[in-house]
């Protein structure tokens, strides 16, 4: 049904702008809403029988719910499942770090926003998980200070005007790279990867320039969206992304249920102002090539 959905909307652009900006509005009342705490919070087994607390926010509840994108979910389980170390980035309340840390694999995580934190550090704990890193901090290209704009943890963002929002609500974060953090500790480890980190993903990536050819490679799962909640209306650096992977020896695909191969060609269609045609999803996954 949802890709009938998908290619019905392809015959009425206008309705997909309508729908966009819909969101977008629908966005930023939730990011008022949540910047005055108004909103308790819910706790519950998940269906892989850890349990988590979480605020009373829409994903959230679909996390405990499962129906959290539920292809990715499935996907990126999967390969959690076959790897020796899970890195997290921008785990937020701990919904993937915690399926990890069930699965008895080494977990690290990167969280800044604060109200996050409290959710990860509980749901860590509630769940007895040991084998696990937590990092309050950011990640970007360069060690140093910057600025997270946002007061509610879904949508906090180091890019100004993110998603449409002021910078009423913000705060200054220290940042670290990939690189100096992971360093040479897990050479040898099969490394799985998740980088959500609402816009910055591009800056997380140039600190990763050696995690990216570690041996054996990472696999990565990406949220990168192309024309979705950018304060310029389109990501200036998301072809970029696919070619650093590209370049790197990686294969890119989209992380759905079908899984279908992004390519140069189609990248370049993509991000070309009155194309017609467009991602269906901004979620990746990142392999490297077969020799």
């Amino acid at each position: 049904m949802q890709q009938n959905l998908k290619q019905f909307l392809k015959r009425f652009p206008q309705l997909v702008k309508y729908k966009r900006d819909l969101y977008g509005h629908m966005h930023r009342y939730r990011e008022w809403w949540y910047s005055h705490d108004f909103t308790g919070q819910i706790s519950a087994t998940t269906s892989l029988g850890y349990r988590l607390t979480t605020p009373k926010y829409t994903a959230n509840r679909m996390m405990l719910e499962n129906r959290f994108e539920e292809a990715e979910t499935q996907a990126l389980h999967k390969h959690i499942l076959e790897c020796d170390v899970f890195v997290d980035i921008g785990s937020n309340i701990g919904f993937y770090a915690c399926m990890a840390g069930a699965a008895n694999k080494q977990v690290v995580a990167f969280e800044p926003q604060p109200r996050n934190l409290r959710f990860l550090y509980k749901n860590i704990q509630d769940n007895h998980i040991t084998r696990i890193e937590c990092y309050p901090i950011g990640l970007a290209a360069q060690p140093g200070l910057l600025t997270l704009y946002g007061a509610s943890g879904p949508s906090a963002s180091l890019l100004t005007g993110w998603a449409g929002y002021s910078d009423q609500f913000k705060q200054i974060i220290p940042v670290n790279t990939l690189d100096n953090i992971l360093g040479d500790r897990f050479v040898g480890k099969q490394l799985v990867i998740k980088i959500d980190v609402e816009g910055a993903e591009y800056g997380v990536m140039q600190g990763a320039l050696k995690t990216i050819n570690l041996s054996p490679k990472p696999i990565w799962f990406l949220e990168i969206a192309l024309s979705e909640f950018h304060p310029d209306g389109i990501n200036p650096h998301y072809q970029d992304i696919f070619q650093f992977f590209w370049d790197a020896g990686y294969t890119a695909m989209m992380a759905d249920s079908q899984q279908q191969v992004v390519t140069p060609s189609m990248v370049k269609e993509w991000i070309k102002p009155n194309s017609d045609q467009k991602p269906e999803t901004f979620n990746y996954i990142f392999t490297p090539n077969r020799k």
